[in-house]
Protein backbone atom coordinates (compact mmCIF):
# COMPACT_ATOMS: atom_id res chain seq x y z
CA UNK A 1 0.00 0.00 0.00
CA UNK A 2 2.58 2.32 0.92
CA UNK A 3 6.02 3.43 -1.36
CA UNK A 4 8.91 3.68 0.73
CA UNK A 5 10.66 7.66 -0.42
CA UNK A 6 13.94 7.99 0.31
CA UNK A 7 13.85 11.64 -1.07
CA UNK A 8 14.64 14.73 0.74
CA UNK A 9 13.10 16.46 -2.35
CA UNK A 10 -17.12 20.84 11.30
CA UNK A 11 -18.71 20.06 7.77
CA UNK A 12 -19.60 22.71 7.19
CA UNK A 13 -22.99 21.90 5.09
CA UNK A 14 -24.78 24.67 2.93
CA UNK A 15 -28.87 24.30 2.37
CA UNK A 16 -28.91 27.36 0.16
CA UNK A 17 -31.12 27.50 -2.48
CA UNK A 18 -30.87 28.81 -5.74
CA UNK A 19 -32.40 32.29 -4.46
CA UNK A 20 -29.10 32.61 -2.49
CA UNK A 21 -26.77 31.82 -5.45
CA UNK A 22 -26.02 35.85 -6.49
CA UNK A 23 -24.94 36.37 -2.70
CA UNK A 24 -21.48 36.89 -1.72
CA UNK A 25 -20.47 35.16 2.07
CA UNK A 26 -18.59 37.97 3.56
CA UNK A 27 -20.10 41.37 4.05
CA UNK A 28 -18.74 43.97 1.96
CA UNK A 29 -18.32 47.74 2.27
CA UNK A 30 -18.50 50.17 -0.74
CA UNK A 31 -16.41 49.30 -3.37
CA UNK A 32 -15.00 45.68 -1.86
CA UNK A 33 -15.12 42.73 -3.38
CA UNK A 34 -16.57 39.79 -2.27
CA UNK A 35 -14.28 37.01 -0.54
CA UNK A 36 -16.33 34.31 -2.31
CA UNK A 37 -19.92 34.00 -4.70
CA UNK A 38 -21.75 31.00 -4.79
CA UNK A 39 -22.39 28.70 -7.77
CA UNK A 40 -25.26 26.56 -7.54
CA UNK A 41 -24.84 26.82 -3.56
CA UNK A 42 -20.78 26.11 -4.22
CA UNK A 43 -19.14 29.20 -2.83
CA UNK A 44 -16.12 29.70 -4.76
CA UNK A 45 -13.20 31.54 -3.28
CA UNK A 46 -12.31 35.15 -5.00
CA UNK A 47 -8.67 34.69 -3.51
CA UNK A 48 -5.69 35.30 -6.25
CA UNK A 49 -3.32 32.69 -6.61
CA UNK A 50 -0.83 34.17 -4.18
CA UNK A 51 -2.92 34.85 -1.49
CA UNK A 52 -4.55 31.03 -1.85
CA UNK A 53 -0.43 29.71 -1.36
CA UNK A 54 -0.02 32.16 1.41
CA UNK A 55 -3.20 30.69 3.47
CA UNK A 56 -2.38 27.33 3.13
CA UNK A 57 1.45 27.71 3.25
CA UNK A 58 0.33 29.34 6.55
CA UNK A 59 -1.95 26.42 7.80
CA UNK A 60 0.40 23.98 6.91
CA UNK A 61 3.01 25.56 9.59
CA UNK A 62 0.25 25.70 11.98
CA UNK A 63 -0.62 22.18 11.66
CA UNK A 64 -4.25 23.19 10.80
CA UNK A 65 -6.47 19.87 9.40
CA UNK A 66 -8.08 21.61 6.83
CA UNK A 67 -8.75 20.63 2.92
CA UNK A 68 -8.98 22.16 -0.19
CA UNK A 69 -11.19 21.37 -2.87
CA UNK A 70 -10.66 22.67 -6.85
CA UNK A 71 -14.01 22.60 -7.91
CA UNK A 72 -14.93 21.71 -11.58
CA UNK A 73 -18.13 22.03 -13.33
CA UNK A 74 -18.41 18.02 -13.04
CA UNK A 75 -18.61 18.94 -9.05
CA UNK A 76 -20.96 21.79 -8.75
CA UNK A 77 -23.28 19.63 -11.21
CA UNK A 78 -23.51 16.62 -9.15
CA UNK A 79 -23.28 18.24 -6.09
CA UNK A 80 -27.31 19.70 -7.04
CA UNK A 81 -28.52 16.01 -6.50
CA UNK A 82 -26.09 14.77 -3.80
CA UNK A 83 -26.27 15.97 -0.48
CA UNK A 84 -22.86 13.99 0.53
CA UNK A 85 -20.78 15.56 -2.12
CA UNK A 86 -22.53 18.95 -1.19
CA UNK A 87 -21.47 18.65 2.30
CA UNK A 88 -17.71 17.86 1.35
CA UNK A 89 -17.45 20.73 -0.46
CA UNK A 90 -18.71 22.72 1.45
CA UNK A 91 -16.66 21.58 4.36
CA UNK A 92 -13.62 22.65 2.61
CA UNK A 93 -11.32 25.97 4.17
CA UNK A 94 -11.01 27.09 0.35
CA UNK A 95 -13.44 26.19 -3.35
CA UNK A 96 -11.14 27.15 -5.99
CA UNK A 97 -12.61 27.36 -9.70
CA UNK A 98 -10.66 24.69 -11.18
CA UNK A 99 -11.49 25.25 -14.87
CA UNK A 100 -12.78 28.59 -16.83
CA UNK A 101 -16.97 27.78 -16.91
CA UNK A 102 -17.00 27.78 -13.32
CA UNK A 103 -15.23 30.89 -12.90
CA UNK A 104 -17.07 32.71 -15.55
CA UNK A 105 -20.30 31.46 -13.62
CA UNK A 106 -18.72 33.19 -10.30
CA UNK A 107 -17.64 36.21 -11.99
CA UNK A 108 -20.71 37.14 -14.44
CA UNK A 109 -22.86 37.19 -10.56
CA UNK A 110 -20.63 40.22 -9.85
CA UNK A 111 -19.20 41.28 -12.89
CA UNK A 112 -15.88 40.71 -11.52
CA UNK A 113 -12.79 38.36 -12.68
CA UNK A 114 -12.55 34.68 -10.72
CA UNK A 115 -9.16 33.64 -11.14
CA UNK A 116 -9.01 29.79 -12.22
CA UNK A 117 -6.87 27.37 -9.91
CA UNK A 118 -6.91 24.24 -10.98
CA UNK A 119 -5.09 21.44 -9.20
CA UNK A 120 -2.89 20.40 -12.49
CA UNK A 121 -1.62 24.02 -12.84
CA UNK A 122 -1.45 24.61 -8.78
CA UNK A 123 0.49 21.20 -7.51
CA UNK A 124 3.41 22.22 -9.31
CA UNK A 125 3.45 25.65 -7.04
CA UNK A 126 2.32 24.48 -4.61
CA UNK A 127 5.13 21.87 -4.08
CA UNK A 128 8.04 24.98 -5.05
CA UNK A 129 6.01 26.53 -1.90
CA UNK A 130 6.67 23.78 0.09
CA UNK A 131 10.34 23.41 -0.34
CA UNK A 132 10.86 27.02 -0.37
CA UNK A 133 8.45 26.93 3.32
CA UNK A 134 10.73 23.77 3.95
CA UNK A 135 7.51 22.15 4.96
CA UNK A 136 7.36 18.28 4.20
CA UNK A 137 4.97 16.71 1.31
CA UNK A 138 2.61 13.46 1.32
CA UNK A 139 0.70 12.24 -1.13
CA UNK A 140 -1.88 9.77 -1.51
CA UNK A 141 -4.11 8.15 -4.16
CA UNK A 142 -2.71 6.91 -8.16
CA UNK A 143 -1.36 3.75 -9.48
CA UNK A 144 2.49 2.55 -7.75
CA UNK A 145 3.99 3.56 -11.26
CA UNK A 146 2.71 6.97 -11.32
CA UNK A 147 3.62 7.59 -8.03
CA UNK A 148 7.17 6.75 -8.35
CA UNK A 149 7.10 9.09 -11.88
CA UNK A 150 5.71 11.73 -9.27
CA UNK A 151 8.48 11.14 -6.76
CA UNK A 152 11.38 11.20 -9.64
CA UNK A 153 10.05 14.64 -10.75
CA UNK A 154 10.39 15.86 -7.69
CA UNK A 155 13.58 15.15 -7.12
CA UNK A 156 14.88 17.02 -10.47
CA UNK A 157 12.13 19.72 -9.96
CA UNK A 158 12.46 20.37 -5.92
CA UNK A 159 15.75 18.89 -5.01
CA UNK A 160 15.21 20.48 -1.54
CA UNK A 161 11.75 18.92 -0.41
CA UNK A 162 10.84 16.78 1.96
CA UNK A 163 8.96 13.82 0.74
CA UNK A 164 6.81 11.99 3.86
CA UNK A 165 4.64 9.58 2.71
CA UNK A 166 3.50 8.00 -0.39
CA UNK A 167 0.63 5.94 -0.48
CA UNK A 168 -1.34 3.88 -3.49
CA UNK A 169 -4.58 3.08 -2.00
CA UNK A 170 -6.72 0.22 -3.74
CA UNK A 171 -9.24 0.65 -5.92
CA UNK A 172 -12.13 -0.63 -2.95
CA UNK A 173 -13.66 0.78 0.05
CA UNK A 174 -11.13 0.53 2.80
CA UNK A 175 -11.15 -1.66 5.26
CA UNK A 176 -10.87 0.50 9.33
CA UNK A 177 -7.66 -1.14 9.76
CA UNK A 178 -6.19 -0.26 6.58
CA UNK A 179 -7.52 3.17 7.03
CA UNK A 180 -6.65 3.67 10.04
CA UNK A 181 -3.10 2.82 8.84
CA UNK A 182 -2.76 5.44 6.33
CA UNK A 183 -3.65 8.12 8.54
CA UNK A 184 -1.06 6.51 10.82
CA UNK A 185 1.37 6.56 7.93
CA UNK A 186 0.26 10.67 7.71
CA UNK A 187 1.15 11.64 11.18
CA UNK A 188 4.49 9.45 11.57
CA UNK A 189 6.00 10.96 8.40
CA UNK A 190 5.38 14.63 9.89
CA UNK A 191 3.47 15.02 6.43
CA UNK A 192 2.41 19.06 6.67
CA UNK A 193 0.74 19.36 3.07
CA UNK A 194 -0.90 16.04 1.59
CA UNK A 195 -2.16 15.42 -2.04
CA UNK A 196 -5.26 13.59 -2.57
CA UNK A 197 -5.60 11.76 -5.52
CA UNK A 198 -8.24 9.68 -5.67
CA UNK A 199 -10.38 11.07 -8.15
CA UNK A 200 -13.47 12.87 -7.97
CA UNK A 201 -15.54 13.38 -5.86
CA UNK A 202 -14.40 10.29 -3.72
CA UNK A 203 -11.58 12.64 -2.68
CA UNK A 204 -13.29 15.14 -1.51
CA UNK A 205 -15.31 12.78 0.74
CA UNK A 206 -12.55 10.90 1.71
CA UNK A 207 -10.56 14.52 2.97
CA UNK A 208 -14.08 15.55 4.66
CA UNK A 209 -14.33 12.31 6.15
CA UNK A 210 -10.49 12.62 7.62
CA UNK A 211 -10.60 16.73 8.59
CA UNK A 212 -9.60 16.39 12.49
CA UNK A 213 -7.92 12.40 11.79
CA UNK A 214 -5.45 14.02 9.28
CA UNK A 215 -3.13 16.86 10.82
CA UNK A 216 -1.96 18.88 7.15
CA UNK A 217 -3.89 20.50 4.55
CA UNK A 218 -4.97 18.11 2.24
CA UNK A 219 -5.36 19.12 -1.39
CA UNK A 220 -7.91 17.43 -4.00
CA UNK A 221 -6.16 17.55 -7.02
CA UNK A 222 -7.36 14.45 -8.65
CA UNK A 223 -5.73 13.98 -12.29
CA UNK A 224 -3.07 16.71 -11.43
CA UNK A 225 -1.37 13.56 -10.57
CA UNK A 226 -1.44 11.95 -14.19
CA UNK A 227 -0.76 15.10 -15.79
CA UNK A 228 2.52 15.85 -13.27
CA UNK A 229 3.82 12.48 -13.70
CA UNK A 230 3.33 13.10 -17.85
CA UNK A 231 0.92 10.31 -18.53
CA UNK A 232 -1.84 12.74 -19.48
CA UNK A 233 -1.38 16.66 -21.28
CA UNK A 234 -3.39 19.52 -20.54
CA UNK A 235 -4.77 21.54 -23.24
CA UNK A 236 -2.09 24.80 -24.43
CA UNK A 237 -3.41 27.69 -22.32
CA UNK A 238 -5.67 29.42 -25.01
CA UNK A 239 -7.81 26.57 -25.47
CA UNK A 240 -8.44 26.43 -21.50
CA UNK A 241 -9.07 29.96 -21.64
CA UNK A 242 -11.97 29.95 -23.91
CA UNK A 243 -13.69 26.93 -21.55
CA UNK A 244 -12.90 24.15 -23.65
CA UNK A 245 -10.64 21.86 -21.50
CA UNK A 246 -13.35 19.45 -21.52
CA UNK A 247 -13.82 19.12 -25.06
CA UNK A 248 -10.05 18.62 -25.38
CA UNK A 249 -10.02 15.91 -22.92
CA UNK A 250 -13.17 14.22 -24.48
CA UNK A 251 -11.24 14.05 -27.34
CA UNK A 252 -8.57 12.29 -25.64
CA UNK A 253 -10.80 9.35 -23.53
CA UNK A 254 -14.40 9.58 -25.20
CA UNK A 255 -15.03 6.44 -23.54
CA UNK A 256 -14.60 7.51 -20.26
CA UNK A 257 -15.78 10.74 -20.48
CA UNK A 258 -19.08 10.95 -22.69
CA UNK A 259 -21.34 9.96 -20.39
CA UNK A 260 -20.40 12.06 -17.29
CA UNK A 261 -20.06 15.13 -19.42
CA UNK A 262 -23.28 14.95 -21.19
CA UNK A 263 -25.23 13.97 -17.93
CA UNK A 264 -23.30 16.24 -15.86
CA UNK A 265 -22.04 19.30 -18.54
CA UNK A 266 -26.27 20.01 -19.26
CA UNK A 267 -26.92 19.69 -15.36
CA UNK A 268 -23.88 22.39 -14.91
CA UNK A 269 -25.66 24.74 -18.30
CA UNK A 270 -28.65 24.36 -15.99
CA UNK A 271 -27.03 26.12 -13.19
CA UNK A 272 -24.96 28.89 -15.02
CA UNK A 273 -28.06 29.87 -16.70
CA UNK A 274 -29.73 30.63 -13.38
CA UNK A 275 -27.00 32.56 -12.44
CA UNK A 276 -27.22 34.73 -15.51
CA UNK A 277 -30.67 35.22 -15.11
CA UNK A 278 -30.30 36.02 -11.44
CA UNK A 279 -27.67 38.66 -12.24
CA UNK A 280 -29.93 40.11 -14.88
CA UNK A 281 -32.78 40.13 -12.29
CA UNK A 282 -30.67 42.02 -9.87
CA UNK A 283 -29.42 45.11 -12.72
Amino acid sequence: MTIPSDSTSSQRAHSQDSSQACAARQPMGIGMQPREISVGGIWISTRSQEEFLADVAQWAHSGESRYVCFVTAHMIAFAQDDIKVRMALSGAAIRTADGTPVAWCAGITKRMKVPVLDGPSLLPLLLARAEQEHLTVGFIGGAPATLVRIVNRVKEDNPNLRIGCVISPPFRELQPEEDEEIVKAVAETGAQMLFVGLGSVKQEKWMAKHQGRVRAVMFGVGAAFNFYAGEKRMPPKWFQHLGLTWLYRLALEPRRLWHRNYRYGTRFLVVAARQLLMRDGLD
